[in-house]
């Protein structure tokens, strides 16, 4: 929901809390503490940390008794950072993040010692897994130096290909 508000004011903000309760206006803070595009990204990796959270406890997914995620500890980290780094994942941070993040919303406390772990694990991870894939650009002089046609250049490719390469240039 877009708003188009122009100004804050003290006696909007009063008179919100007034008709429609606090509790409406806490609930609607909490729901858009972050975009809805981030809630499946947050979903996704609590599901993956905890898929190897079990794995590296040695417990079946499905088990009721299983050990729960949260509270993070350091003998639960490591080995679920050892998963990541044997998957080679990039993004390891992200998914340690978000962990982190649940971890300080059900009220643990993020511990000094747990940075430090959570830090050199991160690099772990990361370290000897190269850089990341890059495509080969595609010289845009070289392409508008090709003549207009109609028909594709490739099968199935697109009509007017030097115009749609040029729009695909700009615009994308």
């Amino acid at each position: 929901i877009i708003k188009n508000a122009r100004r804050g004011g003290i006696a909007a903000a009063l008179g919100a809390g007034l008709s429609v309760g606090m509790h409406s206006l806490v609930d609607d803070l909490q729901r858009d503490r972050e975009a809805a595009s981030g809630r499946g990204v947050r979903a996704s990796h609590l599901a993956t940390w905890s898929k190897f959270h079990h794995r590296a406890l040695g417990e079946d997914t499905e088990d009721p008794d299983r050990t729960p995620v949260l509270p993070l500890t350091l003998d639960r980290v490591v080995p679920v950072a050892a998963l990541f780094k044997a998957g080679d994942y990039r993004s390891y941070a992200n998914y340690l993040s978000t962990l982190k993040s649940f971890h300080l919303d059900y009220g643990h406390p993020w511990t000094e010692h747990l940075e430090h772990v959570g830090r050199w694990a991160t690099r772990s991870v990361l370290r000897g897994i190269g850089p990341a894939r890059q495509s080969q650009p595609i010289p845009l002089p070289l392409v508008m130096a090709l003549p207009t046609q109609l028909d594709p250049y490739v099968e199935k490719g697109p009509t007017h290909p030097r115009e749609a390469y040029l729009l695909g240039a700009i615009f994308l």
